[in-house]
């Protein structure tokens, strides 16, 4: 009995990596256009294009969201082949993450007041090239005088459904607490 229930459990994860693996491996398949493509378009058409394969990816991650023995969790895809994605944007795995999701889900819950969807609040690392640009900006705009690793870019789903904002957070130095400075559209606001 017991050898049964590990067996099903190695099965569950193994589909789940499976498709955790194939969906975030497939880079541009998600009825969007080619990324070759989709740098060839004029200006305004490029925008169309990424924000079509920008509302998809968020879909698949609302689509996917489970909340599980009090935690919730969500697939999402890799953002590195959306077309004009920076190279230069930190990896912030560290341990020092849950304090500024905390800081960010406060902010979605409280001060945005977005109300809670069936999916819980759509909260993610900001994936839009058009917002991550600051990490190659020699002008960081809202961020100015801040180093890459003391910027992190958040993206949530406002109050109005489909519909993202972009928060733009920063600290002094990797002891200092993040604090959120802005929230909008761009980063030169």
């Amino acid at each position: 009995m017991k050898s049964t229930k590990i067996v099903a459990l190695i099965m569950v994860v193994v589909m789940g990596l499976t498709l955790f693996t194939g969906c975030s491996s497939r880079k541009g398949n998600l009825n969007a256009m080619d990324m070759g493509d989709i740098e060839r378009l004029p200006e305004e058409q490029k925008d169309a294009e990424l924000d079509k394969t920008l509302a998809q990816m968020r879909k698949f991650r609302t689509n996917n969201f489970k909340v599980e023995n009090g935690s919730m969790s969500s697939l999402s895809q890799r953002d590195d082949a959306i077309p004009g994605q920076t190279k230069n944007r930190p990896d912030f795995s560290d341990a020092k993450t849950e304090e500024f999701w905390a800081l960010i889900h406060d902010y979605v819950e409280n001060e945005a007041g977005v109300p809670k969807r069936k999916y819980g609040y759509d909260v993610s690392q900001c994936m839009d090239p058009r917002m991550n640009i600051i990490y190659d900006d020699d002008d960081k705009g809202v961020a100015a005088g801040y180093d890459n690793e003391n910027i992190y870019l958040a993206e949530y789903e406002t109050a109005e459904d489909g519909v993202y904002s972009y928060l733009v957070l920063v600290r002094e130095s990797r002891e200092s607490p993040w604090q959120i400075i802005h929230d909008g559209l761009s980063y030169k606001e």
